[in-house]
């Protein structure tokens, strides 16, 4: 691939990449974070939760992170870590909602299922 076309490449992707956001990663206070993401809530059903995710760092030792995960209608809409929160575009959320809701038409019974 040419340097032209690799540039180009990059620069369509990270577009595309910012294109997800409406509040994109950046350090602020988490109740000015929920200050914003109670305005793109505006009204729908919303909710946080806690969130631990176990992984290895590069030099292969366990890490814990916790996290906030903030749903609008069940659907991911944004999250709070570390100092830092983002918050999906309204596109992104409503593609998740719209999924969301055909998933619960389509299989009812889906949070019924029990795994052994």
């Amino acid at each position: 691939m040419s340097e032209d076309k690799l540039k180009e490449f990059k620069r369509i992707m990270t577009t595309a990449v910012k294109e997800q956001f409406q509040f994109p990663r950046s350090r602020i206070t988490k109740k000015s974070f929920e200050q914003k993401f109670m305005c793109v809530a505006a009204g729908r059903d919303c909710y946080v939760t806690p969130h631990t995710e176990n992984s290895v760092d590069e030099d292969g030792h366990p890490t814990i992170v916790n996290m906030s995960l903030y749903y609008i209608e069940d659907a991911h809409a944004a999250t709070w870590l570390k100092g830092e929160g983002w918050i999906f575009s309204d596109e992104v959320i409503t593609k998740a909602i719209t999924q969301n809701a055909f998933l619960s038409d389509a299989y009812p019974d889906l949070d019924n299922v029990t795994h052994s």
